[in-house]
């Protein structure tokens, strides 16, 4: 049998099986007229037109057959094959983030931490945006992050959350929470003023009872800005 023949024989199999029969279907596919394909597959040879090679070669990218289908004899058309879609690469995007550096510090919510030289161990970045909206600011040079460890700050802060420190900030601002260093111990506690230089220093956990000290017997390293839940939950 002729190449010209199996091919016309494999193109009205392949209209049946794919197209429902209809040769305009498969005509939408490959960019051309009802009529053009109507004429590959006629059996009057005075309107006749031969599938050639490159039409040929396209009609099976286009169908998702392998090449070469239409030209030896088949008994079926292949099932469709699952589309196999490489996405494209997403394009690094460059952003101004705020990129707020991370130290290796434990400030103590409890009884307090020996006061050590603070690591640098990473940053993390927000968009500016979203740093205004949840950090209440940009300024990523001057705002440090701390860990809190203990319970002494319980609910307002809890053991493992990143802490937004001011360390610009070593003196009394207001009433608030500080990190503060008494005996050489770091220790992050609510202040009040209760009379000239004299403060209550509060736990906001009930467990720990407040007590007074002279500005003399501490030291105050930053202010608390705002604190960021970081504690990790154990399925496995």
């Amino acid at each position: 049998m002729e190449i010209a023949e199996i091919r016309r024989r494999n193109l009205r199999q392949l209209i049946r099986s794919r197209f429902d029969g209809t040769a305009a279907n498969l005509a939408q596919l490959i960019g051309r007229q009802p009529g053009y394909v109507s004429r590959l597959l006629t059996e009057n040879e005075d309107h006749r037109r031969n599938l050639g090679e490159k039409l040929a070669r396209d009609i099976e990218a286009q169908c998702g057959l392998p090449t070469g289908w239409l030209d030896h004899e088949n008994d079926q058309v292949p099932p469709v094959a699952p589309a196999t879609i490489t996405p494209p690469p997403v394009p690094l995007i460059q952003r101004d983030l705020c990129r707020f550096k991370v130290y290796s510090l434990e400030a103590s919510a409890g009884a307090g931490l020996a006061n050590g030289e603070a690591e640098l161990l990473g940053a993390l970045e927000f968009l500016p945006a979203d740093a205004e909206a949840i950090i209440g600011t940009r300024n990523d040079q001057d705002i440090i992050i701390v860990r809190a460890k203990g319970d002494s700050m319980t609910p307002t802060i809890t053991s493992g959350d990143a802490l937004f420190i001011d360390p610009r900030v070593s003196y009394f601002a207001g009433d608030g929470i500080y990190i503060i260093v008494i005996d050489g111990l770091a220790m992050i506690k609510r202040l009040q003023l209760v009379g000239p230089g004299r403060y209550k220093v509060c736990s906001d956990n009930q467990l720990y009872h407040p007590y007074e000290i002279n500005s003399d017997e501490m030291h105050i390293t930053a202010r608390v800005l705002k604190s960021l839940p970081f504690s990790l939950k154990d399925f496995a």
